[in-house]
């Protein structure tokens, strides 16, 4: 038996790792959406073609990520401030992880920051606060993962 699992960040560096442990078999079976705004780029492109059901769509959209989370047992869900800032960053968080509680998602995983718990005063620190908030306060397990660096 497989378990459905949505990477939000699909493209990207950190949801990308996530797909290839994920699609390693070391951790079991698991059928993957994974989530990118541009589902025609080229990275878009050979996740498919490695058997992830690559769906377009934006984390400000709730009634999309309703539909992306729809029959979903587990959830990983990383957000950015480098695009359009950390507000942006705060709604994007906020409207994937309570869409996938809504949704009946067993466990969200939340890439977060180390220090987002210390009162920093950094904007992008305090964005990813924001989002464990709301995470804590849902009807969902979850896991909030909190990198302090990350390396290539």
């Amino acid at each position: 038996m497989s378990t459905n699992v949505v990477v939000t960040g699909a493209t990207g560096t950190q949801g990308g790792s996530v797909i290839d442990a994920l699609a390693s078999g070391e951790y079991g079976e698991f059928e993957i959406r994974g989530l990118t705004r541009d589902a025609s780029s080229e990275r878009a492109r050979a996740l498919a073609e490695r058997g992830v059901e690559v769906v377009e769509g934006d984390m400000h959209d709730a009634e999309r990520m309703a539909e992306l989370f729809a029959d979903v047992d587990r959830a990983f869900v990383v957000t950015t401030f480098f695009e359009s800032g950390t507000d942006a960053e705060i709604e994007q968080g906020r409207t994937a992880v309570t869409a996938a509680a809504e949704a009946g998602v067993d466990h969200v995983v939340y890439s977060s920051v180390g220090g987002a718990d210390r009162d920093t005063g950094l904007a992008h620190f305090e964005s990813k606060a924001a989002v464990e908030e709301t995470l804590r306060g849902l009807d969902v397990g979850w896991t909030v993962l909190r990198p302090v660096f990350f390396m290539r």
